[in-house]
């Protein structure tokens, strides 16, 4: 959570943050949103590329476009705005 409370070194209202990053979310296009959740629930790559009738490369590059829009580090971090936006449990 620490990514979220301290930015550049100087600390953040955590509204302020929860409200940058529910505006970052609302940036995804549909397609990024939808990948978004399905790394969410802990699905790999060709897994997600295989529902969705896409190919890995064309995942991999949205994961890259949401971690990016996003600011994710991780694994966790994702797993972490998920859960703040209440996508996760």
């Amino acid at each position: 959570m620490q990514s979220l409370l301290v930015k550049h070194g100087r600390e953040h209202d955590i509204t302020n943050d929860l409200s940058y990053l529910f505006d970052n979310y609302k940036s995804l296009s549909k397609k990024e949103r939808e990948v978004f959740i399905l790394l969410s629930q802990d699905m790999h790559v060709a897994d997600i590329a295989k529902k969705l009738g896409k190919s890995e490369k064309t995942v991999i590059n949205q994961r890259t476009e949401v971690y990016s829009k996003l600011d994710i580090k991780d694994r966790h971090d994702l797993l972490e705005k998920a859960k703040l936006l209440g996508l996760t449990v």
